[in-house]
C-alpha cells in the first residue's frame, strides 16, 4: 500500500546496506536468518536502477562502476558497523553486529563478529540451518553457542524471551559507538539483556543470570589488525566463555604460550587469536561436536558441516578485561608470531598495550575518563590514541579521537 516512489526509497537503502557489508570476496555475511545464497551479481541491475556506479562495482568484484568513496561504514540504525582496509579482494574486513533484536529472523548475537582478510574467510557467523525448534540444532544456530560472542555458564543471550522482541525499532539507545578517523575506526556496544538455556520458546520458568554486563570495543588499526576488548561486569563470580567459530576452511592451530592461528586451506593466509590477559584464559577448540553440539557451520538451508569453534575460557571469575590481538597474515605461520602485552595507563585511566610485529611496535590506549592519559611514554587527552614505530623505533604515524 506504499506509494512506490517510497517503495523505491526502501529498496535503494537496503541495496547500500548490501553493498557494503559485502564480503570482500562477493559473499555476503550470514546475518540471523539469512542463507548466503543471495547472489551479490543482483547489486548489478540495482546500480543500473538507481544509477549507482558503487553497486555496480561491489555486484561484479570491480570489473564494472567505481569503488564505494569510504571503505568503513556505520548502519546504525540496523546496528552493523565495518571495518574495511579497502575494497580490493584481498581486504581486511571486520563486521560488528551491536544492533537489536527483531523479528521472528533474529538470532540471539548482539556484539557477533564476522572477519575476512586477504582473500580467505577466517571467523564467521555460523549459519541458520533449520527452522524446526524440535531439532536441538535450531537451539544452537540461533543461540549465542552459534556466534562469535560472550557465553556465561554456558548460557546464551535470550532477547527473543523478552515480550517485545517482535517489535521493529531503530538500535537508538543500543548504546553503541562509532569512531572513524585516520589511522583508526573504533566501535563499541554493550549487552545487559541477562543469559540463559536458550531455546526457540521461553520456558515457564526460565533461570536467567541477569547480574552480567557484556560490553565489547574493536579497535581497527587502519590497516593492519584489530584488537577486541572484552570487558565484563559482574556482581558474582560465573565461567565465561568467548567464542570464535572459524570457517570450515580453516585449520586452527594452539602455538605455545596460548597464540592460536586460523591457517586458510583456500590459500597461504593465516588470521593470529592471541589473548593480551593470557594467564587469565584457557583455550580449547571444538569440531564436529554433538555432546554440546559446537563447532559447526550451515553452508544452506538443512544443510551443516563441522568447522572448529576456538573457545576461550575465564573460570570462576566476577568481573574482567579479556583483549584479543586479530592480526591478519598474508604469509605463512613460519614467520615471528605478532606479540601483545598491557600496559599501564597513568592513574588507571584507561587501558593500553604494546603490539610487536615485523612491521614495527604499536602503543595503543582506550579510555572512557576525560583528561590526561599517559602510556608507553606517550600521552595524549584523548578517548583512542595511538603511536606507531617502525623497526628503527621511529615514529611513523599517530592517532587520536
Amino acid at each position: 500500500s506504499l506509494p512506490k516512489q517510497n517503495i523505491n526509497i526502501r529498496l535503494e537503502k537496503m541495496y547500500n546496506i548490501l553493498a557494503y557489508i559485502a564480503r570482500p570476496d562477493g559473499s555476503l555475511p550470514e546475518l540471523n536468518d539469512g542463507f548466503i545464497r543471495w547472489p551479490i551479481n543482483r547489486l548489478v541491475n540495482a546500480g543500473k536502477q538507481y544509477q549507482r556506479d558503487d553497486f555496480c562495482y561491489v555486484g561484479t568484484s570491480g570489473k564494472q562502476g567505481r569503488a564505494p568513496r569510504i571503505a568503513s561504514v556505520a548502519f546504525e540504525n540496523a546496528g552493523y558497523y565495518i571495518m574495511r582496509s579497502d575494497w580490493s579482494q584481498n581486504a581486511n574486513y571486520l563486521l560488528f553486529d551491536s544492533g537489536p533484536c527483531n523479528g521472528y529472523h533474529a538470532h540471539e548475537d548482539k556484539l557477533n563478529i564476522e572477519v575476512f582478510a586477504f582473500g580467505a574467510p577466517f571467523i564467521v557467523d555460523s549459519g541458520s540451518y533449520t527452522y524446526d525448534s524440535a531439532d536441538p540444532f535450531r537451539a544452537y544456530f540461533v543461540g549465542s553457542q552459534g556466534h562469535n560472542t560472550l557465553l556465561v555458564d554456558g548460557c546464551s543471550q535470550i532477547r527473543r524471551w523478552k515480550a517485545d522482541w517482535l517489535k521493529a525499532r531503530k538500535s537508538i539507545g543500543n548504546q553503541t559507538i562509532w569512531m572513524q578517523k585516520p589511522g583508526f575506526d573504533f566501535a563499541a556496544g554493550i549487552y545487559e539483556d541477562g543469559y540463559g538455556r536458550f531455546s526457540p520458546e521461553k520456558p515457564e520458568r526460565p533461570d536467567i543470570v541477569e547480574d552480567v554486563i557484556h560490553a565489547r570495543k574493536i579497535l581497527f588499526i587502519r590497516p593492519d589488525y584489530w584488537l577486541i576488548i572484552d570487558k565484563i561486569t559482574s556482581q558474582k563470580p560465573h565461567n565465561y566463555q568467548l567464542l570464535f567459530h572459524g570457517h570450515p576452511e580453516c585449520e586452527a592451530c594452539l602455538a605455545t604460550e596460548k597464540k592460536v592461528a586460523l591457517q586458510s586451506k583456500r590459500n597461504s593466509a593465516c588470521l593470529y587469536l592471541i589473548p593480551a590477559e593470557k594467564e587469565k584464559v584457557q583455550i580449547y577448540m571444538k569440531t564436529g561436536s554433538k555432546k554440546p553440539i559446537q563447532g559447526w557451520y550451515s553452508v544452506d538451508h538443512h544443510s551443516k558441516i563441522p568447522s572448529t569453534a576456538l573457545i576461550y575460557e575465564i573460570p570462576n571469575t566476577q568481573s574482567t578485561i579479556i583483549t584479543t590481538l586479530v592480526f591478519p597474515r598474508s604469509g605463512t605461520l613460519t614467520k615471528s608470531t605478532p606479540m601483545i602485552e598491557p600496559i599501564t595507563v597513568s592513574d588507571d585511566r584507561g587501558i593500553a598495550y604494546r603490539v610487536d610485529s615485523e612491521i614495527g611496535t604499536d602503543y595503543l590506549m582506550v579510555s572512557d575518563q576525560k583528561g590526561l592519559k599517559r602510556f608507553g611514554g606517550f600521552q595524549t587527552y584523548s578517548a583512542v590514541a595511538g603511536v606507531r614505530l617502525d623497526n628503527k623505533k621511529n615514529i611513523r604515524s599517530r592517532f587520536d579521537s
